[in-house]
C-alpha cells in the first residue's frame, strides 16, 4: 500500500464518488476500483458497502478513513518541507466539489504548462471549510460560488464567471423529454437540494418561492454527488450547476433548462489580500480572471 491510495479513499468518502475521485487523482475509475480492492485485501475486510444510494463505510472503513485523515497532513507536509529545500515551489487551492473539479482541470493544464516548477495543490470541500481555509492561512486560493457576504475584510472576492443552474431527472422521468422547465412543471415532486447554509441553496430558492410549487417532499443533502444518485435512481428531481454534470451520460441523467428564472450562480477566486504574493501567484490570478 501506498500514500496514493491513503488519498484516493479519502476522495472517495469525502466526494461521495469513485469518478469524482478518479478525476482528481487522475487515473480510470477502474483503476480506483482496483484500489480499493487491493485495500480490502491488505486489510482483509470489506471497508465499503454499496447500496443504491452510493455506498457506505464498514466499521473497518470508518476506522481506515480516520486514519487516512490524520497520516495525509503529515506526508503533504513533509514533501511541502522537502520543496522548499530544493526550491521548488507550491500554490494550495482550496475549492468547493461542484465547482473545483471541471471549472480548475483546464487551468491547471494550462498553468502547469507555463510554470513547470509550481506545483498546483488542490483540495476540495465544502464552503464554509473553503473560506476558513483562506482565513487561516491553509491555502492561497479558494474556489467559491453563489451568494454569500464575508465579514472578513481582508479576503479579495473576484469573479470568475457566472455558471447556469439546471434542472436534472432520471432518464427514466416525466420530463426526460423536455429541454425547458418551469415551476408549474415541477407541481408533486420530490425535490432534492442542498443544505440550507450552502451559498448555491439561496439562489435555488429564490426559484421556488417566485411561486412556491406544491412539493411532495424536499430533500436536503450537503454532498452533490449524493444528489445525483438520487435523482439517477429517480428518487426526485433537482437542480444542480452545470459544471456539476457537464460529463454525466444522456442516457442515465438528463439536463433541462429552467424557463421561467435566469438560473446563474457566481464563481469566484478568493484570496487573502495582505498576503505577499509571489510572480507565480500573481500568473494564477490572471489566468483566472479570463473566465471560463
Amino acid at each position: 500500500m501506498n500514500i496514493s491510495t491513503l488519498k484516493i479513499f479519502k476522495d472517495i468518502i469525502e466526494t461521495g464518488s469513485f469518478s469524482k475521485a478518479a478525476r482528481l487523482n487522475y487515473i480510470s475509475q477502474s483503476a480506483v476500483s482496483q484500489q480499493i480492492k487491493k485495500l480490502e485485501i491488505i486489510c482483509k475486510s470489506p471497508l465499503l458497502i454499496h447500496n443504491n444510494s452510493g455506498f457506505s463505510l464498514t466499521l473497518c472503513g470508518k476506522h481506515f478513513y480516520n486514519a487516512a485523515k490524520k497520516i495525509l497532513p503529515i506526508y503533504e507536509e513533509t514533501m511541502e518541507n522537502i520543496m522548499k529545500m530544493k526550491g521548488e515551489r507550491k500554490i494550495k487551492i482550496s475549492s468547493i466539489y461542484s465547482a473545483g473539479i471541471h471549472l480548475l482541470e483546464k487551468y491547471i493544464e494550462k498553468f502547469a504548462g507555463a510554470t513547470p516548477f509550481v506545483k498546483l495543490n488542490v483540495e476540495y470541500k465544502k464552503f464554509h471549510n473553503v473560506v476558513e481555509d483562506i482565513i487561516g492561512g491553509k491555502a492561497d486560493f479558494g474556489i467559491v460560488a453563489g451568494r454569500f457576504k464575508l465579514k472578513d475584510k481582508k479576503i479579495c472576492v473576484a469573479r470568475i464567471c457566472y455558471e447556469e443552474m439546471l434542472l436534472i431527472v432520471s432518464s427514466a422521468h416525466r420530463l426526460c423529454d423536455r429541454t425547458s422547465a418551469g415551476l408549474n412543471d415541477i407541481e408533486g415532486e420530490i425535490f432534492i437540494t442542498f443544505e440550507k447554509d450552502l451559498p448555491s441553496r439561496q439562489i435555488i430558492d429564490r426559484w421556488l418561492k417566485r411561486k412556491k410549487p406544491n412539493l411532495k417532499k424536499v430533500l436536503e443533502i450537503n454532498n452533490i454527488e449524493t444528489i445525483k444518485s438520487l435523482v439517477k435512481s429517480n428518487r426526485g428531481i433537482a437542480v444542480v450547476p452545470k459544471f456539476s454534470v457537464i460529463n454525466e451520460s444522456p442516457d442515465v441523467l438528463k439536463t433541462i433548462k429552467i424557463s421561467d428564472f435566469k438560473a446563474v450562480r457566481p464563481v469566484f477566486l478568493i484570496y487573502d489580500k495582505n498576503k505577499k504574493m509571489s510572480a507565480e501567484h500573481n500568473k494564477f490570478i490572471a489566468l483566472m480572471r479570463q473566465g471560463c
